[in-house]
């Protein structure tokens, strides 16, 4: 779906969401931490393009609740962003990742930002 608006006869759509130039750093550092799936260990740049490319291959057989043959891969995002220091977690004794409700929404946010960056980059510096 694409926005749009014309004004005096000129259509403007809405703007690529790029990443501001500030953000750039802790977003290549999301896109760095490594995350282990079902395909091996990797890095979040890594599982995206492996997730995109999974929906591409398996079309409408494709499981979005166990894309990679297991359940949670959200979780395992969170997990990654976690480990790396980028949100706030604890590893409690088991070597399990506790976040709190704020910090998972702060990994979601960050990881839509990432997808961002992958596909449309930061600013520009003028």
């Amino acid at each position: 779906m694409t926005h749009e608006v014309l004004i005096n006869g000129d259509r403007y759509v809405k703007a690529l969401p790029v990443v501001p130039r500030e953000d750039q750093s802790e977003i290549e550092a999301v896109l760095a931490a490594t995350i282990n799936y079902e395909y091996g260990a990797g890095t979040v740049r890594l599982y995206l393009h492996d997730l995109l490319e999974t929906l591409w291959e398996e079309e409408a057989n494709f499981s979005s609740k166990h894309p990679f043959g297991e359940g949670g891969w959200v979780l395992s995002l969170h997990d990654a962003i976690g480990r790396a220091g980028i949100v706030s977690a604890e590893i409690d004794k088991d070597g399990y990742i506790k976040m709190s409700d704020d910090a998972r929404k702060q990994a979601d946010h960050l990881i839509a930002k990432a997808i961002n960056y992958i596909f449309f980059g930061a600013e520009l510096k003028l």
